[in-house]
């Protein structure tokens, strides 16, 4: 299987393996040059849009097939696309916040990926609509979390080991210690095996 760096190489031969002499202009004011005919662009295809450039493979007048983006702000996304957005396997790197790389759906983070922020910050998971839901583990300067995400945040059963090797196992709601769970000291001493509440240890009466 091709990884993405192989992918690109591909296709930077691809695109300057031809003139790209044939000049489009689309509905929406962008310009491409590429294989035009009967008024159609199919095939390898350089176009500049108001909010950036996209070279690549094109059918019908549409972004078909391997493809890189590269926005205006700074993203840059390079992969397989299919009716002028990403879908299926690709990377995107957006400046300020991070690099995701694994599936895409409708030019959003749908399946298995992994996200490293700028802040180190790497998770790896099952994302849907760009953010963590379901299954994950994420790993940062405070520690390691693994279990069930909803929107980004731990929610449903998980582990909690910080960095110092304290760690907590049990339920979590909104990213914090909430239900029943069990707390081990750096040391591996249960210290409290019960209730939690907005992480904080609820003693029993």
């Amino acid at each position: 299987m091709q990884t993405l760096a192989q992918l690109s190489l591909l296709l930077l031969s691809l695109c300057s393996s031809k003139s790209l002499s044939e000049e489009w202009h689309g509905p929406d004011g962008e310009v491409c040059f590429g294989e035009v005919a009967d008024g159609v662009l199919n095939g390898q295809v350089n176009c500049t849009h108001s909010e950036g450039v996209y070279w690549g493979m094109f059918r019908n007048s549409m972004a078909e097939g391997l493809g890189r983006w590269e926005g205006v702000d700074g993203e840059v996304c390079i992969g397989e696309f299919r009716d002028n957005v990403l879908n299926g396997p690709g990377k995107c790197t957006k400046p300020g916040e991070g690099v995701y790389e694994g599936i895409f759906q409708n030019d959003k983070a749908e399946g298995f990926g992994e996200w490293t922020g700028e802040d180190g910050e790497v998770c790896l998971g099952e994302f849907k609509n760009d953010e963590l839901n379901g299954y994950g583990k994420c790993t940062s300067e405070e520690g390691v979390y693994e279990g069930i995400f909803t929107h980004n945040k731990p929610n449903g059963i998980g582990t909690w080991t910080g960095a110092s090797g304290e760690k907590y196992v049990g339920d979590f709601v909104d990213g914090k210690a909430h239900g029943y769970g069990q707390y081990y000291n750096a040391n591996g001493d249960l210290e409290h095996d019960g209730q939690f509440e907005n992480d904080n240890p609820i003693e029993s009466l």
